[in-house]
């Protein structure tokens, strides 16, 4: 059994999704510490041919002090889901397959979640479907696993009854895919 991990992140990059292509499970960290400062588990951007548009979804943090992950939710003052919603249509307006998915967006953006990891696990969830990835998706949650670090990830691998690891890291535009049998944890 191959397994990896990674936050669950808005709107994953490709990376993320090449890495679990390489395990037979992913297992999405839910209860560690929710990323101080800037991040990509709340914000993305799109690309274009009028450049870079952010998404960003907002969140109650002040006062809050540091959260694990799955504590951690959506501030809805605002028409952030519909502001969203607008900019993919305006930017992927001439996208060839823009019609066959986006309904389901809308869906996923109308469904109100109230956590930060309910709406990205749902959108991770939806893409992982939409690529047919043949490997299972996980909450660290679900598996009751805890730790720092390297001991967080053996703990996983341990109730995954994996035997590898597979990270993937990357400097600059270049990436690298390591697996670590479990001699090297």
């Amino acid at each position: 059994m191959v397994a990896t991990t990674h936050q669950p992140i808005f709107l994953p990059w490709p990376g993320f999704f090449y890495k679990a292509l390489h395990a037979d499970v992913l297992v999405l960290l839910d209860r560690v510490q929710f990323p101080q400062g800037r991040g990509w588990m709340h914000r993305n951007r799109l690309k274009s041919d009028q450049g870079d548009h952010w998404l960003r979804v907002p969140l109650r943090k002040a006062g809050r002090g540091t959260q694990i992950v799955a504590d951690v939710e959506i501030r809805d003052e605002t028409n952030w889901r519909g502001r969203h919603l607008r900019s993919v249509r305006e930017l992927s307006a001439h996208a060839p397959y823009l019609r066959s998915y986006l309904p389901s967006l809308e869906e996923i953006y109308a469904r109100g979640h109230c956590t930060l990891l309910a709406f990205n696990v749902d959108l991770i969830r939806y893409l992982w479907r939409l690529l047919e990835m043949p490997g299972m998706l996980r909450l660290q949650s679900e598996l009751d696993v805890a730790g720092r670090g390297t001991d967080l990830l053996a703990n996983v691998c341990q109730a995954v009854n994996a035997d590898t690891y597979v990270a993937l890291t990357s400097e600059s535009s270049q990436s690298c895919l390591w697996i670590f049998p479990p001699a090297l944890w």
